[in-house]
Formats: structure tokens, sequence, C-alpha cells
């Protein structure tokens, strides 16, 4: 039988099963990090909120709302903004990304607690 000169030849068939996909993981040490900063910021941030909102008007939803737009949706913003990007489209660019951007953000927290305090 003539194989069609748009097939490849049997030969050149490559088994996917038999390719390891080189997709980059991150590691337990930066998901310890993420983690730690994550509950850092989430501490802090209710702190702040707490702060801003003063001891007499507290309201839970106010400080929800805080805590998850600094803490969560802003560095989640600035992950997708990088996956535009092809080479930060994997799981260790996402990790790395998230840590530096929770970082910032903790940055911004502690120069919001010492201006409160």
């Amino acid at each position: 039988m003539k194989e069609s000169p748009y097939e490849s030849p049997k030969s050149l068939e490559i088994n996917s099963d038999d390719i390891a996909l080189s997709r980059p993981k991150p590691g337990p040490v930066l998901i310890g990090l993420v983690v730690v900063i994550l509950m850092v910021n989430a501490f802090l941030s209710f702190t702040v909120s707490s702060l801003i909102a003063g001891p007499n008007v507290h309201s839970i939803g106010y400080s929800v709302g805080y805590v998850a737009g600094q803490v969560i949706f802003f560095p989640l913003l600035v992950v997708g903004l990088f996956q535009i990007g092809r080479r930060f489209r994997n799981s260790r660019s996402r990790h790395k990304i998230f840590f530096w951007s929770s970082l910032l953000v903790l940055l911004s927290i502690l120069g919001n607690l010492g201006t409160l305090v």
C-alpha cells in the first residue's frame, strides 16, 4: 500500500505517551512562601481595614471585601496580565508572579499600617 504524500511516514510516527512534557512545576518552597505571604497579607489587611473603619463602626462586610480585593484579586489581576506573554503560561511562572505581586501588596499594607498607627 502506497503512503499518501500528506501523511507522515510510518517510521517517523511518535507515540505521545513516550514524550514527557517538560512544564516547569513550582517547588514546595515556592508554594510554602506563597501560602505564608497570603496569610500574613490577610492578617495585616484585616488589621488595616479595622483601623480604617474605626473602633465604633466595624463592618465585617467591609473588612472581607477589603481583604479579598487587596490580598487575592490584585495579585490575580497581575498574574492575568502576565498571561499575555507565552513564557508566563505555566504553573511555576504563575506562582512566582503571584508571590512577587503579593510581596508588593505586603509593602503597601505595611505603609498603610505605618500611617494609621
